[in-house]
């Protein structure tokens, strides 16, 4: 005769506990409920709460704005910027199938540095026959970045151990923020750790036509001693061309940091993202990850931003133009 134990029932209802436990907490991930603290929601909802419009700029950056505020959010990687100050952490901003989350934590911090918005003004009264739509929001231009190398490719390392994709990375985001902040639409080929191939990069940027296509690198010499930024434009191009003009302003606000300058220069080799292009296209290099001091400089953060905004400035200079 066959003896039930009396310990496998209690072994289902263990079972069956630890299942019912498993499914509540896979509806939980998947309404991205982490804790109480760290529940994330859509950056559409946090903008509707705070009375802000959203527009996606491409490349996963989101732009939230209002008469007084402008909110900027970067993925993963860069993080989150209200009217030019970085807030919360990064790993605060994510992506979920296409939509942009933060946590509500970082929203309530958000939230706390707004500016009041300003109250809207009355229209000047006009006769109807010459009532007619708003204009459009002015913008400076677009531009595409193009933050060298990522995901599987490096880029130049330096005996240290820095990446060059890391560090060109962290100038493309800033150089994002001020921009858009600064009326430019601003788009990328990436904006996190990811592999994006060069005929894919060129392909974005012939399919986008931008008033820039910019493409951010660090270099990399076998002589030790080689340092400082240069600027490539291409080959193709007479010196008169948008390309060159935008190259030159870029030389011109980087030699203001004081640095070496290699200057403007046509590169020996085919540079697919220049010369394959059929927008203005210019290429930076920040300068030598070989060299021991311009490593080092490069890895400053308050030098990344000071290239950001030298760079910023130029693509400015050179869009207004």
């Amino acid at each position: 005769m066959l003896h039930r134990s009396p310990f496998i029932p209690m072994a289902f209802l263990l079972f069956g506990a630890l299942v019912a436990g498993c499914q509540q907490q896979e509806a939980k991930t998947a309404q991205y409920t982490v804790s109480s603290d760290d529940e994330v929601i859509r950056a559409a909802v946090m903008a509707e709460s705070l009375g802000l419009r959203l527009d996606r700029t491409g490349g996963g950056m989101s732009r939230l704005s209002n008469s007084s505020n402008t909110v900027l959010l970067f993925p993963a990687a860069g993080g989150a910027y209200v009217n030019g100050t970085k807030v919360g952490n990064p790993e605060e901003v994510m992506v979920f199938t296409g939509e942009t989350y933060v946590t509500r934590r970082l929203a309530k911090q958000i939230r706390d540095e707004l500016r009041p918005a300003k109250p809207p003004t009355s229209p000047p009264t006009v006769s109807r026959q010459n009532d007619s739509p708003p204009p459009p929001e002015a913008k400076l231009g677009v531009v595409l970045l193009d933050a060298g190398h990522g995901g599987d490719d490096p880029g130049a390392i330096a005996r240290t151990g820095r990446r060059e994709k890391d560090l060109v990375l962290a100038v493309t985001l800033e150089s994002a923020r001020r921009l858009a902040s600064r009326g430019v639409d601003v788009k990328f080929t990436r904006s996190s750790d990811v592999f994006v191939p060069l005929d894919d990069r060129v392909a974005k940027a012939n399919q986008l036509q931008p008033d820039l296509f910019l493409s951010i690198h660090a270099d990399a010499s076998p002589n030790r001693s080689a340092r400082g930024s240069t600027v490539f434009v291409p080959r193709r191009e007479r010196r008169t061309s948008r390309s060159h003009q935008a190259g030159r302003a870029i030389v011109q606000a980087l030699s203001s940091l004081q640095t070496h300058s290699r200057g403007l220069r046509t590169h020996e080799k085919n540079l697919r993202v220049l010369e394959n292009t059929t927008c203005p296209a210019v290429l930076v290099e920040l300068g030598f990850l070989t060299h021991p001091a311009e490593e080092q400089l490069l890895a400053s953060p308050d030098y990344q931003q000071r290239l950001a905004e030298a760079i910023s400035q130029a693509v400015l200079q050179y869009l207004q133009k």
